[in-house]
Protein backbone atom coordinates (compact mmCIF):
# COMPACT_ATOMS: atom_id res chain seq x y z
CA UNK A 1 0.00 0.00 0.00
CA UNK A 2 1.34 3.42 -0.98
CA UNK A 3 -0.19 6.80 -0.21
CA UNK A 4 1.44 10.17 -0.76
CA UNK A 5 0.43 13.77 -1.21
CA UNK A 6 2.62 16.34 -2.98
CA UNK A 7 1.77 20.00 -2.46
CA UNK A 8 3.37 23.28 -3.44
CA UNK A 9 2.91 26.98 -4.12
CA UNK A 10 4.56 29.14 -6.76
CA UNK A 11 4.46 32.93 -6.58
CA UNK A 12 5.92 35.81 -8.55
CA UNK A 13 6.51 39.49 -7.93
CA UNK A 14 3.89 40.35 -10.57
CA UNK A 15 1.10 38.86 -8.44
CA UNK A 16 0.89 35.42 -10.04
CA UNK A 17 0.15 32.54 -7.67
CA UNK A 18 -0.18 28.84 -8.36
CA UNK A 19 -1.09 26.26 -5.72
CA UNK A 20 -1.15 22.55 -6.48
CA UNK A 21 -1.80 19.22 -4.82
CA UNK A 22 -1.04 15.77 -6.24
CA UNK A 23 -2.63 12.97 -4.15
CA UNK A 24 -1.69 9.39 -5.03
CA UNK A 25 -2.90 6.09 -3.55
CA UNK A 26 -1.90 2.61 -4.78
CA UNK A 27 -2.81 -0.76 -3.33
CA UNK A 28 -2.19 -4.27 -4.61
CA UNK A 29 -2.84 -7.66 -3.06
CA UNK A 30 -2.89 -11.33 -3.96
CA UNK A 31 -4.44 -14.43 -2.46
CA UNK A 32 -4.28 -18.17 -2.94
CA UNK A 33 -7.86 -19.08 -3.82
CA UNK A 34 -7.27 -22.83 -3.89
CA UNK A 35 -4.32 -24.19 -1.88
CA UNK A 36 -4.63 -27.62 -3.48
CA UNK A 37 -4.29 -26.41 -7.08
CA UNK A 38 -2.34 -23.22 -6.20
CA UNK A 39 -4.92 -21.11 -8.02
CA UNK A 40 -4.59 -17.44 -7.11
CA UNK A 41 -5.94 -13.95 -7.69
CA UNK A 42 -4.26 -10.53 -7.95
CA UNK A 43 -6.07 -7.25 -7.35
CA UNK A 44 -4.85 -3.68 -7.76
CA UNK A 45 -6.36 -0.24 -7.19
CA UNK A 46 -4.95 3.14 -8.08
CA UNK A 47 -6.22 6.65 -7.47
CA UNK A 48 -4.46 9.87 -8.40
CA UNK A 49 -5.56 13.46 -8.65
CA UNK A 50 -4.65 17.07 -9.24
CA UNK A 51 -5.93 20.26 -7.63
CA UNK A 52 -4.51 23.32 -9.38
CA UNK A 53 -5.44 26.86 -8.47
CA UNK A 54 -4.15 29.83 -10.49
CA UNK A 55 -4.63 33.53 -9.87
CA UNK A 56 -3.02 36.66 -11.16
CA UNK A 57 -1.33 37.33 -14.52
CA UNK A 58 -0.14 33.96 -15.83
CA UNK A 59 2.46 33.55 -18.57
CA UNK A 60 0.56 30.66 -20.16
CA UNK A 61 -3.25 30.43 -20.54
CA UNK A 62 -4.97 28.58 -17.70
CA UNK A 63 -8.22 28.01 -19.59
CA UNK A 64 -10.21 30.72 -17.83
CA UNK A 65 -9.44 33.15 -20.66
CA UNK A 66 -11.95 31.41 -22.94
CA UNK A 67 -14.73 31.88 -20.40
CA UNK A 68 -13.83 35.51 -19.74
CA UNK A 69 -13.96 36.23 -23.48
CA UNK A 70 -17.53 34.88 -23.62
CA UNK A 71 -18.90 37.15 -20.89
CA UNK A 72 -22.55 37.71 -21.79
CA UNK A 73 -24.16 40.65 -20.00
CA UNK A 74 -26.18 42.78 -22.41
CA UNK A 75 -26.07 40.91 -25.72
CA UNK A 76 -29.42 40.26 -27.42
CA UNK A 77 -29.92 37.53 -28.46
CA UNK A 78 -27.62 35.81 -25.94
CA UNK A 79 -24.23 34.65 -27.13
CA UNK A 80 -23.70 30.99 -27.88
CA UNK A 81 -20.68 28.77 -27.48
CA UNK A 82 -19.85 26.20 -30.15
CA UNK A 83 -19.10 22.84 -28.58
CA UNK A 84 -17.51 20.15 -30.75
CA UNK A 85 -17.89 16.64 -29.25
CA UNK A 86 -14.91 14.31 -29.55
CA UNK A 87 -15.05 11.71 -32.34
CA UNK A 88 -16.04 8.19 -31.45
CA UNK A 89 -13.44 5.46 -31.10
CA UNK A 90 -11.33 4.97 -34.24
CA UNK A 91 -13.15 7.87 -35.95
CA UNK A 92 -16.18 5.76 -36.87
CA UNK A 93 -18.50 8.73 -36.28
CA UNK A 94 -17.89 12.47 -35.97
CA UNK A 95 -20.71 14.11 -33.97
CA UNK A 96 -21.89 17.51 -35.28
CA UNK A 97 -21.07 20.65 -33.27
CA UNK A 98 -23.62 21.91 -30.75
CA UNK A 99 -24.55 25.56 -30.11
CA UNK A 100 -24.87 26.10 -26.37
CA UNK A 101 -26.43 29.35 -25.06
CA UNK A 102 -24.35 31.15 -22.47
CA UNK A 103 -25.79 32.26 -19.13
CA UNK A 104 -27.33 35.75 -18.98
CA UNK A 105 -24.30 37.00 -17.09
CA UNK A 106 -20.83 35.82 -16.24
CA UNK A 107 -18.36 37.62 -14.00
CA UNK A 108 -14.85 38.35 -15.15
CA UNK A 109 -12.85 35.76 -13.26
CA UNK A 110 -9.50 36.61 -11.73
CA UNK A 111 -8.41 33.00 -11.34
CA UNK A 112 -9.23 29.37 -12.01
CA UNK A 113 -9.44 26.10 -10.12
CA UNK A 114 -8.90 22.74 -11.82
CA UNK A 115 -9.76 19.58 -9.91
CA UNK A 116 -9.52 16.09 -11.39
CA UNK A 117 -9.32 12.55 -10.07
CA UNK A 118 -8.49 9.34 -11.95
CA UNK A 119 -9.11 5.90 -10.50
CA UNK A 120 -8.77 2.36 -11.73
CA UNK A 121 -9.01 -1.21 -10.53
CA UNK A 122 -8.06 -4.55 -12.04
CA UNK A 123 -8.27 -8.21 -11.08
CA UNK A 124 -6.44 -11.19 -12.49
CA UNK A 125 -7.58 -14.77 -11.79
CA UNK A 126 -5.30 -17.69 -12.60
CA UNK A 127 -5.69 -21.43 -12.39
CA UNK A 128 -2.89 -23.67 -11.18
CA UNK A 129 0.44 -23.58 -13.04
CA UNK A 130 -0.02 -25.36 -16.32
CA UNK A 131 -3.78 -24.89 -16.06
CA UNK A 132 -6.07 -24.22 -18.95
CA UNK A 133 -7.71 -20.90 -18.15
CA UNK A 134 -7.23 -17.46 -16.68
CA UNK A 135 -9.28 -14.27 -16.75
CA UNK A 136 -8.90 -10.59 -16.05
CA UNK A 137 -11.14 -7.57 -15.83
CA UNK A 138 -10.91 -3.95 -14.80
CA UNK A 139 -12.44 -0.50 -14.81
CA UNK A 140 -11.22 3.10 -14.99
CA UNK A 141 -12.88 6.40 -14.28
CA UNK A 142 -12.21 10.11 -14.15
CA UNK A 143 -13.94 13.17 -12.70
CA UNK A 144 -12.90 16.58 -14.01
CA UNK A 145 -14.07 19.94 -12.65
CA UNK A 146 -13.06 23.39 -13.88
CA UNK A 147 -14.20 26.49 -11.98
CA UNK A 148 -13.67 30.23 -12.12
CA UNK A 149 -12.57 32.24 -9.09
CA UNK A 150 -14.19 35.62 -8.54
CA UNK A 151 -12.76 38.07 -6.04
CA UNK A 152 -15.23 40.46 -4.42
CA UNK A 153 -15.45 42.62 -1.31
CA UNK A 154 -17.42 39.84 0.37
CA UNK A 155 -14.66 37.30 -0.27
CA UNK A 156 -13.75 34.66 -2.81
CA UNK A 157 -16.46 32.92 -4.84
CA UNK A 158 -15.92 29.75 -6.88
CA UNK A 159 -18.22 29.25 -9.87
CA UNK A 160 -18.44 25.85 -11.58
CA UNK A 161 -17.99 26.22 -15.34
CA UNK A 162 -17.36 22.73 -16.72
CA UNK A 163 -17.59 19.22 -15.32
CA UNK A 164 -17.15 15.75 -16.81
CA UNK A 165 -17.55 12.22 -15.45
CA UNK A 166 -16.41 9.16 -17.44
CA UNK A 167 -16.27 5.46 -16.54
CA UNK A 168 -15.01 2.59 -18.70
CA UNK A 169 -15.40 -1.09 -17.85
CA UNK A 170 -13.28 -3.65 -19.71
CA UNK A 171 -12.50 -1.09 -22.41
CA UNK A 172 -16.10 0.02 -23.01
CA UNK A 173 -17.37 3.44 -21.89
CA UNK A 174 -20.34 2.85 -19.59
CA UNK A 175 -20.81 6.38 -18.19
CA UNK A 176 -20.11 9.69 -19.89
CA UNK A 177 -21.57 12.96 -18.66
CA UNK A 178 -20.56 16.54 -19.46
CA UNK A 179 -21.98 19.65 -17.82
CA UNK A 180 -21.26 23.17 -19.10
CA UNK A 181 -22.59 26.22 -17.25
CA UNK A 182 -24.85 23.91 -15.25
CA UNK A 183 -26.45 22.34 -18.32
CA UNK A 184 -25.88 18.73 -19.35
CA UNK A 185 -24.39 18.29 -22.81
CA UNK A 186 -25.76 15.52 -24.98
CA UNK A 187 -22.75 13.29 -25.63
CA UNK A 188 -23.14 10.62 -28.35
CA UNK A 189 -22.38 7.08 -27.26
CA UNK A 190 -18.78 6.17 -27.85
CA UNK A 191 -18.27 3.15 -30.07
CA UNK A 192 -15.41 1.12 -28.66
CA UNK A 193 -14.00 -1.70 -30.76
CA UNK A 194 -11.31 -3.52 -28.82
CA UNK A 195 -10.28 -7.13 -28.21
CA UNK A 196 -12.13 -8.83 -25.39
CA UNK A 197 -10.43 -8.20 -22.06
CA UNK A 198 -12.06 -11.19 -20.39
CA UNK A 199 -10.86 -14.60 -21.45
CA UNK A 200 -12.39 -17.76 -20.03
CA UNK A 201 -10.35 -20.40 -21.77
CA UNK A 202 -7.51 -21.16 -24.10
CA UNK A 203 -4.98 -19.16 -22.12
CA UNK A 204 -2.89 -20.99 -19.58
CA UNK A 205 -2.34 -19.57 -16.13
CA UNK A 206 0.87 -18.00 -14.91
CA UNK A 207 3.58 -20.32 -13.62
CA UNK A 208 4.50 -18.48 -10.41
CA UNK A 209 2.57 -15.82 -8.52
CA UNK A 210 5.74 -14.40 -6.99
CA UNK A 211 7.41 -14.25 -10.38
CA UNK A 212 4.36 -12.56 -11.86
CA UNK A 213 4.42 -9.91 -9.12
CA UNK A 214 8.20 -9.54 -9.30
CA UNK A 215 8.56 -10.60 -5.66
CA UNK A 216 10.60 -13.74 -6.10
CA UNK A 217 12.14 -16.28 -8.47
CA UNK A 218 10.16 -18.11 -11.06
CA UNK A 219 10.65 -20.50 -13.91
CA UNK A 220 9.49 -20.66 -17.44
CA UNK A 221 5.75 -20.63 -17.67
CA UNK A 222 3.63 -22.78 -19.88
CA UNK A 223 1.53 -19.69 -20.52
CA UNK A 224 1.41 -18.29 -24.02
CA UNK A 225 2.87 -15.10 -22.55
CA UNK A 226 6.30 -16.71 -22.30
CA UNK A 227 8.58 -16.32 -19.34
CA UNK A 228 6.58 -15.04 -16.40
CA UNK A 229 9.71 -14.45 -14.37
CA UNK A 230 10.32 -11.09 -15.98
Amino acid sequence: FTSQNTTGTDTSSSGYTSTYTYPLTINSSYAITNPITSAFSISANLSRGLDLGISGPAVFPSGIQSFNSTTNTTTTPPKTLTYTPPPTYQGTYNPPPQLLPLPPSLPTFSGSLLQTTQSGSATYLSSSPGGTSSSSFGSTGQDFLFSGIELANSGTTTVELYRRHVVAVNGTVSENEEVLFGKTIVVPSLIVVEPEVMSTGGEEGAFSIRALLGRGPGGKSKSKRGNSGR
